[in-house]
Parts: structure tokens; C-alpha cells; sequence
């Protein structure tokens, strides 16, 4: 493999992106492949800084209608 098209890199990773196919918040193989690439992008030489979304968790919309602003809803999600 060549020389990475960048050094330094910012991977967000959507909360929902990590729902199991049984609508799991968190499904543990899907986590395991995500950093596993992370692990082989580091080795690479790339320096990665992750950040977890939460949609899994808590949608903005939800929040919302429990009398809570959507921005803030948005924000915590």
C-alpha cells in the first residue's frame, strides 16, 4: 500500500452508523470492524481523532417534543 493522502484526519462516526441489525444501541462487532480500520489507518502513520455521534442514543427530535429546544436535543444526540 502507498504513502496515506493524509497525515492528520478527523473520522466522525455516526451513532447510528453503530446500531446492530436487531436495532441494537451498540452492536459489538460493528465497533470492533470500526476500530480495527482505525487501528490499520494509525499503523499507516495517520494521526486520527474520532468523535462519536449519539443518534443511537438520543435523536434531537425526540428530545424536542419532551419540551426540550431541537438545537439543544441536536447538540446532546
Amino acid at each position: 500500500m502507498g504513502e496515506p493522502a493524509y497525515k492528520r484526519v478527523i473520522v466522525k462516526v455516526s451513532g447510528e452508523a453503530l446500531v446492530g441489525p436487531n436495532g441494537d444501541n451498540i452492536h459489538q462487532p460493528t465497533v470492533d470492524q470500526i476500530a480495527a480500520d482505525l487501528v490499520a489507518a494509525r499503523k499507516l502513520g495517520v494521526t486520527i481523532g474520532v468523535v462519536i455521534g449519539g443518534g443511537n442514543i438520543c435523536r434531537g427530535g425526540q428530545i424536542a417534543e419532551n419540551g426540550m429546544s431541537r438545537a439543544t436535543g441536536d447538540t446532546m444526540g
